[in-house]
């Protein structure tokens, strides 16, 4: 399946995202498009970049503490699991985070490339 925000310029198309709905609509359409282990491989990036990171911004408490959940009971690697960590991401490392989703499209294309 080809996922147009995995795909080119479409994840750098920031400016449409106005709302948090819009955010989370995002990061729902990302985590769809991967499959199971690349979602957990995902996962382990992105809260690699969340606890790497030392900007000022601040998570809402209640996204922190859902990540905690998830993290304690091993789901930050299902699709609810890894769209938190990309809305988390996005908050606090953006340049980051599309710099993960860049690497994971090209991952995703040298995978389903014919050989």
């Amino acid at each position: 399946m080809n996922n147009p925000l995995l795909v080119g310029e479409g994840v750098r198309n920031l400016e449409k995202i106005r709302t948090e709905k819009d955010l989370d609509k995002m990061c729902e359409e990302i985590a769809e498009g991967l499959s199971p282990e690349e979602k957990k491989a995902f996962a382990d990036k992105l809260l690699g970049i969340l606890l790497d990171s030392k900007t000022e911004a601040r998570l809402d408490s209640r996204l922190a503490r859902t990540i905690l959940y998830l993290e304690a009971h091993d789901m930050l690697g299902s699709k609810f699991g890894v769209t938190q960590l990309i809305k988390a991401s996005m908050i606090l490392e953006p340049e980051k985070t599309i710099e993960a989703i860049e690497e994971v499209s090209e991952t995703r294309k040298i995978i389903s490339a014919p050989f």
